[in-house]
């Protein structure tokens, strides 16, 4: 399945993804943004960091010198650059790491100590935490509510987290109670009330009873996403519905789920996209193509990166190495040098070239 581009440095240790997207991939992002901001003021600071990440519970997550801290919307540095890893704000926390992993709060005060081997962020009030090559949840005081015993765990999501004990995945309550049964071989988080999971080497849909609410006989499947799910079958992608209707068949070489209203899909070795009725809205054209988020989606052409608008519209045109989208509203775009070095360039969010 078609995995989102590493669109910006942020450390997302601190999240659990759902399936289908590797943890260190991150959608270009404004919500939240310092569009209050000048444009002078938003270029200033996106010169002043190596990275400003997008904005959580109203600070953003900035990076210099391989540190990183937190800033607030006025463009204040709140917290200083000095964590080796540091995740976004999630119920008034962010996981951070300074010789081992904890918890800071808006103000940069250790709220949970800095004893664990990996953290999650906080979701539904719990995070996932790693101790002793073990798993388990604490709430937002550091108690341990569900003790370390999992090879591996994830977040919560709709109320269940998804669990793995013994090679085999099962889900828990916020109790740590085990609801659905650990049968299988891999499971993913609760989406719009389903779950993907593995079973006998192929792909279905359980609901939050376990029930098998699409049969497991995909070769591969996503999470749900706009109502829709991507799913493998023979080689090729295509798209069900909650009930397990084949909306679109499986005619894709790859695909990518639906986010604000299309979905990235290759064909004949080329990129676009398409609408809900399986209309190609914007040719498959690319080398490559990512998910769009606020109307805005990277692409890939002849080994270069740009950037289009929903309409197919060339915003930032394919001339980058990479190109991302800060938290503060700027484009950044980077082209080595004859020498190696990293160029940056940078464009407001209508492609309008603001400075090097």
């Amino acid at each position: 399945m078609k995995k989102l581009n590493l669109m910006t440095l942020v450390a997302v240790f601190s999240a659990s993804s759902l399936c289908g997207y590797a943890s260190d991939d991150v959608m270009i992002e404004a919500k939240d943004s310092l569009s209050n901001l000048t444009v002078e003021k938003r270029l200033e600071l996106s010169k002043e960091y190596d990275h400003i990440g997008k904005f959580s519970e109203g600070l953003a997550c900035v990076w210099l010198n391989g540190k990183g801290g937190y800033m607030d919307k006025s463009g204040n540095l709140l917290v200083p650059c000095v964590y080796e890893l540091a995740g976004d704000l999630s119920e008034g926390m962010a996981s951070v790491c300074l010789k081992g992993k904890g918890y800071i709060d808006q103000t940069g005060n250790p709220v949970i100590p800095f004893v664990y081997d990996n953290t999650m962020g906080f979701s539904e009030g719990l995070a996932c935490v790693e101790m002793n090559g073990k798993y388990g949840y604490i709430d937002n005081v550091g108690n341990q509510v569900i003790p370390c015993t999992y090879d591996y765990a994830g977040s919560f999501f709709e109320g269940l987290a998804h669990v793995e004990q013994n090679g085999k995945w099962g889900y828990v309550d916020k109790t740590g109670n085990l609801v659905i049964p650990s049968i299988y071989s891999y499971a993913c988080d609760f989406s719009e009330g389903l779950a993907n999971v593995k079973l006998n080497n192929k792909w279905g849909f359980i609901d939050k009873t376990g029930n098998q609410v699409i049969p497991c006989v995909f070769d591969d499947a996503s999470f749900f996403a706009d109502s829709l799910a991507c799913v493998r079958l023979n080689d090729k992608w295509g798209y069900v519905d909650r009930a397990g209707n084949q909306v679109l068949p499986c005619t894709y070489d790859d695909a990518g789920c639906f986010s604000e209203g299309l979905a990235c899909v290759k064909l004949n070795g080329k990129w676009g996209f398409i609408d809900k009725t399986g209309n190609q809205v914007i040719p498959c054209a690319y080398d490559d193509a990512w998910d769009f988020s606020n109307g805005l989606a990277p692409v890939e052409l002849n080994g270069k990166c740009g950037v289009i608008d929903n309409a197919g519209k060339m915003v930032v045109r394919c001339m980058f190495d990479d190109v991302y989208l800060s938290g503060v509203d700027i484009f950044v775009g980077t082209i080595k040098d004859a020498s190696g070095n990293e160029v940056k360039y940078y464009y407001d969010k209508d492609g309008k070239f603001l400075g090097m």
